[in-house]
C-alpha cells in the first residue's frame, strides 16, 4: 500500500504518476519542469551535464512555476501508478518520474516515465510525498 496513516492526521502517500505530472508541468506545456528551452534545463535540473555524477541538495536549482523544486533531474521519484492498479501488491503499480543526475536532458522531460521494481535501490532514486487534506 502506498499510504502511510498518522494517528490524528490525514496521512501521507506517494503522488500518483498523473499527480506528479501535473505538479511538474505546473499549468504549462513545458517539456521540462520550469522551462521549455533545452538550453535552460541546467538552471532547473541536476543532470548528466552538470551533476558531477552525484545527487545534490534539494532546492539548489530554480523552482518551476508553482514553486516546486527538482521536478526534473537530481533523482527519479517514485510514484503510484493508478493506471495499472489491479493488485496493490504488484510492482507494476509503481513507476519513476523526473529523470536523475545520470540522465541526459532528453530523459528529464516531464512526461518521461520508467517502470522499476520496488526492491531497486540507488543514489539516483528518491520520492516526495503528498498529504491528504
Amino acid at each position: 500500500n502506498a499510504e502511510v496513516n498518522i494517528i490524528g492526521g490525514n496521512g501521507f502517500r506517494l503522488p500518483t504518476a498523473e499527480e506528479w505530472l501535473i505538479f511538474a508541468k505546473a499549468g504549462t506545456d513545458n517539456r521540462w519542469s520550469g522551462t521549455n528551452n533545452e538550453k535552460e534545463v541546467g538552471n532547473y535540473a541536476w543532470y548528466r551535464d552538470n551533476s558531477y555524477h552525484q545527487t545534490h541538495l534539494v532546492a539548489t536549482k530554480k523552482p518551476n512555476e508553482w514553486g516546486m523544486y527538482d521536478m526534473s533531474g537530481n533523482v527519479h521519484e517514485w510514484c503510484w501508478d493508478r493506471e495499472n492498479v489491479t493488485d496493490t501488491n504488484t510492482s507494476a503499480n509503481r513507476v519513476f518520474r523526473g529523470g536523475s543526475w545520470f540522465d541526459g536532458s532528453a530523459h528529464l522531460c516531464s512526461t518521461e516515465r520508467r517502470d522499476y521494481l520496488p526492491r531497486d535501490r540507488g543514489g539516483f532514486l528518491g520520492f516526495r510525498v503528498c498529504r491528504y487534506i
